[in-house]
């Protein structure tokens, strides 16, 4: 498959080529489909929610990643079509806000997809070898996963870190802070 049989279909949703952020909540994903003459078609405005991007170039990049990793070959039989479509579904659902998590949440599912797979020839494996390899792979394909979760997370979040305190206990004499503390990175002495 070619970048050029992937294709956005016409629809009434404008794109831009800022690469501006997009909200993923705004609609619902609208599945992929072929056209008359074999292409690819999808909706810009979905492709846009999926790739966490307006701009085109981006967006089939994303496409050609997703179908590529789905196991689309050349032909593009329905069963194919049916992974591709559950595959950008799943991307769709991490739900990428901008071209960064638009990318991790593609190989997010990537990575997942290849766990599932060594998981089913970890089963059907008979030889000693054979089931040590695809054990060595999960074990390596799920700590990535795990990487790749907390990596959004500090996306998301600017890397930082949030303790609530549900219930605090103070004795007869103590004292005690409500409100936020903020603590200065290698200061000693108290600020009161």
């Amino acid at each position: 498959m070619t970048k050029d049989e992937l294709t956005p279909a016409a629809d009434s949703k404008s794109m831009n080529q800022t690469g501006e952020r997009y909200d993923a909540e705004s609609s619902e994903f609208e599945p992929i489909s072929l056209s008359d003459e074999g292409q690819l078609r999808v909706s810009s405005h979905s492709l846009s929610k999926v790739c966490g991007s307006k701009n085109t170039t981006v967006m089939r990049e994303v496409l050609d990643n997703i179908a590529q990793y789905s196991a689309l070959g050349d032909s593009l039989e329905e069963t194919d079509l049916q992974k591709l479509n559950g595959s950008v579904a799943l991307v769709n659902e991490i739900g990428p806000t901008d071209v960064i998590e638009g990318m991790l949440a593609t190989q997010m599912v990537a990575v997942h997809q290849a766990i599932i797979r060594h998981s089913r020839k970890l089963l059907l494996q008979s030889s000693f070898e054979g089931q040590r390899l695809h054990e060595t792979a999960l074990n390596k394909l799920s700590r990535t996963f795990t990487a790749q979760m907390e990596a959004l997370r500090k996306h998301r979040h600017g890397g930082e870190q949030i303790m609530r305190v549900e219930r605090v206990t103070v004795n007869d004499g103590g004292q005690a802070v409500v409100g936020n503390v903020n603590h200065k990175k290698g200061s000693q002495k108290d600020d009161r």
